[in-house]
């Protein structure tokens, strides 16, 4: 045996390669091809032309080739036969200078196959070892989409391999080892597991060489790789240069998302490490998909036929520039203000632990924290509501929050506007569902949707309400007051409310017992006449701007009441009672607590406490004294006791104190009696007929004293008649 050494050099395009020793690098790669022949015999002896001759021939032999034709293409190469199913950018492959074409063929993958044609498998069919390669893994999300067709095209626009994705979208292929990065991955079709629908985009992802052979293809991968693409056209530079582009501002492209509510905590396009970052992924994937088809669903019903795929490249193209504002070419105002109130539906709907999909049939969360272990591989993975909200997921929904309460500012917006504005960032979702559940916003974002894709107008408002820089916007300054601030009487008087504020958007009035006139939204500068008011109220004004949140209230303070009850042994309310009955005494307070007043018996000036049994021994009145921060209240109470029907005649005036003639100005009279001289502190009672000259009245047994006065229309009243005695045993 000897070894024989022949150097090649590279074949034009179409020329094939032997791949049982031959490498190749690149075109105009030369070449070196070892073959060791079997041992020659006889030929030697035939001399030096005849051991040259028998030389090549073994050589050729020995490499798997026969003879071949003067253009060197390896068409009648041995037994091996052209395979044209390369692509058209695959680079030239090497062959014999001399015309002796090795006859190789070539997989769909580019994989130099072997001498007999075969294309890229694990064996080839006599049994040689086939071309090293490279075996790459994946996932396919919007959320998991199986049934996927994965094609994957290296750095010269070569497919290299078409894959599909498993029941659990996942995906494995192998890719030649010259395979030049970085590759580009789009996946179309399948079934997305989570919507239970067909997958109406197409996603497309990137690896590198540095990526460790796992990548994941997703929604937020598209969206990376499309905004970078867009870049380059708007430049005039080939949509292909768009992957380059992004992978040298991949860090930025990232921050851009996270900026817009979109970030995880690990690189998009790699297989994440932990559960939590797997869960963030699968989170933040789906709810871009979903926003993007609510958006692409309410234009559509605007009359603005749109598809995902379409919406997806416009939103790409906008976010060029760093911020969603419509500069575009490729995008317009209702189309990025669908998204983005979308997006802030979708996003509130996240931060709280859920995610309705498919026209908000099923929630999608359930599903995501499936694919954890299904498709990631993930056990004992947290539970997605688990995950924190980050900082600038919070402070992108707080602009979209803003942005929403300036144009359809509603109670329930600015409620949550608020709450959130307090919430502190990097904590669990589900304790933010604890505080914010109650708050349903989602009628109203889905009006504002709606009302953004049919007007370019509003859409124009939006965007640039929530394009607002948080360092250009001040926290609201507020003035309230209220005119007149204290009243003289409950019930029968008004105020008027003026507020004014700087630096507001909106503004929000509250009270403290619902009085219906200062309640809901409000101008941020406005006056308002509330009233009759019958207690003190606390008159409050929230008013928001991206800045932040500011509050004041004003009091309006009115005279304090007392009322006096007396109550049976049995519970019930005491009317007629007899000497020797025992009664409990309580008290009802309005606007005046216990330690300002001062309760006594009028018979003997004892201090009486609410609560208080009493003999009911002869008749007495309690009085009460309170100072509070409306006013001072005075007033008796009469004890009811045993009465007997009294009669009582009277003589009506006919002039007035001056002399003049009364008229018709009567209008009735009034009978106050009392248990001494002077002193009527039973109270009065009304007689409503001028005409009537007597009545027959219940009075208290014991010494009563009774006088009579009339009563002029308007309420004049006259003064007292001269006073009349009797005793009731």
């Amino acid at each position: 045996m000897f070894r024989a050494q022949l150097i090649w050099n590279a074949s034009p395009p179409g020329m094939k390669t032997p791949n049982a020793w031959a490498h190749v690098a690149s075109p105009h790669t030369r070449l070196t091809a070892i073959c060791e022949p079997n041992t020659f015999g006889a030929g030697l002896r035939e001399g030096m032309r005849a051991a040259l001759l028998a030389l090549a021939l073994a050589l050729l032999v020995a490499c798997g080739g026969g003879g071949g034709s003067d253009s060197g293409d390896g068409s009648s190469g041995g037994s091996g036969t052209p395979d044209n199913s390369a692509t058209q950018n695959s680079p030239p492959t090497a062959g014999a200078s001399d015309g002796s074409g090795a006859g190789t063929g070539n997989s769909s993958s580019g994989i130099t196959g072997s001498g007999a044609g075969n294309s890229n498998s694990e064996h080839t069919d006599d049994g040689e070892t086939p071309a090293p390669s490279l075996a790459l893994t994946g996932v396919v999300i919007d959320g998991p989409v199986a049934g996927a067709a994965v094609t994957i095209i290296d750095a010269d626009g070569r497919e290299l391999t078409t894959v599909v994705t498993d029941d659990q979208a996942r995906f494995t292929a192998n890719i030649p080892a010259n395979a030049r990065f970085p590759l580009t991955l789009k996946a179309t079709g399948g079934q997305n597991l989570v919507t239970g629908t067909a997958q109406d985009f197409k996603l497309e992802g990137w690896m590198t060489e540095a990526d460790h052979q796992s990548v994941v293809v997703s929604s937020l991968s598209t969206l990376l790789l499309q905004r970078a693409e867009c870049a380059a056209v708007q430049d005039n530079a080939p949509r292909s240069e768009g992957l380059s582009r992004l992978l040298t501002e991949t860090e930025h492209a990232t921050a851009t998302l996270a900026a817009h509510g979109l970030g995880i905590e690990a690189p998009i396009q790699r297989m994440p490490q932990d559960p939590q970052q797997a869960a963030s992924l699968l989170l933040a994937s789906e709810a871009l998909a979903e926003a993007l088809r609510r958006a692409a669903t309410a234009l559509n019903s605007a009359g603005l036929p749109t598809s995902v795929e379409e919406l997806l490249w416009s939103v790409a193209c906008d976010l060029s520039d760093g911020q969603l504002d419509a500069s575009s070419p490729e995008s317009e105002a209702r189309t990025i203000a669908a998204f983005q109130t979308a997006l802030t539906a979708v996003t509130i709907e996240a931060s709280l632990g859920e995610l309705w999909v498919e026209s908000r049939d099923r929630d999608a969360v359930p599903l995501l924290a499936q694919a954890l272990a299904d498709t990631f591989g993930l056990q004992g993975a947290a539970p997605i509501d688990a995950l924190p909200l980050s900082t600038e997921t919070l402070e992108a929904l707080l602009r979209s929050v803003h942005a929403a309460l300036a144009l359809a500012p509603s109670d329930a917006l600015f409620d949550f506007y608020a709450e959130l504005f307090a919430w502190p960032a990097n904590t669990p979702r589900s304790e933010l569902r604890g505080r914010l559940a109650h708050l349903t916003v989602r009628g109203q974002l889905d009006g504002l949707l709606q009302s953004l894709a049919a007007s370019g107008e509003q859409a124009g408002d939006f965007i640039a309400w929530n394009n607002l820089a948080p360092a250009n916007s001040l926290p609201p300054q507020l003035s309230l007051s209220a005119a007149p601030q204290s009243l003289a009487s409950r019930g029968s008087e008004s105020t008027t409310l003026s507020h004014s504020s700087e630096n507001a958007t909106v503004c929000q009035r509250i009270s403290n017992d619902g009085n219906g006139a200062w309640n809901g939204i409000a101008a941020v500068e406005d006056a308002l006449q509330v009233g009759p008011i019958g207690r003190i109220e606390s008159f409050t004004l929230r008013c928001a701007s991206l800045g932040g949140i500011a509050e004041q209230s004003v009091q309006v303070l009115v005279p304090p009441e007392v009322r006096t009850e007396f109550f049976r042994a049995d519970g019930n309310v005491a009317s007629l009672l007899e000497y020797g009955d025992t009664v409990t005494v309580r008290f009802q307070l309005f606007d005046v607590d216990t330690e300002q007043c001062a309760f006594r018996r009028t018979d003997n000036q004892a201090l009486i406490s609410d609560g208080a049994v009493l003999n009911f021994d002869s008749d007495f009145s309690i009085s009460a004294n309170c100072t509070g921060p409306g006013g001072n209240f005075v007033n008796s109470t009469r004890l009811p006791g045993p009465t007997v029907p009294i009669s009582l005649a009277w003589t009506s005036p006919s002039k007035r104190e001056n002399g003049a003639p009364l008229g018709g100005d009567l209008a009735g009279y009034r009978i106050y009696h009392g248990s001494r001289s002077g002193n009527y502190d039973g109270g009065f009672i009304s007689i409503d007929d001028p005409e009537q000259r007597s009545a027959t009245i219940d009075l208290p047994r014991g010494n009563r004293f009774v006088v009579v006065t009339a009563v002029a229309e308007g309420g004049f009243e006259s003064r007292l008649s001269n006073e009349a005695f009797t005793f009731i045993p």
